[in-house]
């Protein structure tokens, strides 16, 4: 991270953690700390191609290790792997304005995986689908 950060500092640089496979609270904290002390630019749950991908559990630990950073006022958050409805869409922008607050929900700090999303976010919008709960997004 370290090398890729000094080879590309103009660059967004993003951290895949693959949390569903690290499981553990502690070793998601610690690679996400790991990221930040590195100058990372994100810190993104996973690539969408295990298992276990994106869960609230892990996205709480890892918004709450950019809270409590020095870098807690810039530094951005990607939720991906296993968003496919729209409500769990928000569940994840909840948590971001939760732990970094409102003011983080633009792209250059809130971000989704959500290929997987399309279909639900179409059927919602054409009212073939239950309403996406209230919020202020």
């Amino acid at each position: 991270m370290r090398a890729v950060r000094r080879a590309a500092p103009a660059l967004t640089l993003k951290l895949i953690i693959e949390s569903g496979e690290l499981k553990d609270p502690e070793l998601i904290r610690t690679a996400s700390q790991l990221g930040l002390d590195e100058g990372v630019d994100f810190l993104k749950t996973s690539t969408g191609k295990r298992p276990v991908s994106a869960t609230p559990d892990a996205a709480r630990v890892m918004l709450e290790t950019i809270a409590r950073d020095a870098r807690a006022a810039t530094a951005g958050f990607k939720a991906a792997g296993g968003i496919r409805r729209v409500s769990d869409a928000v569940e994840y922008l909840d948590l971001v304005a939760e732990h970094l607050g409102a003011a983080a929900l633009v792209p250059e700090r809130c971000r989704l995986g959500a290929s997987s999303l399309l279909d639900d976010i179409e059927a919602v919008l054409g009212g073939s689908a239950a309403p996406a709960p209230s919020g202020n997004y």
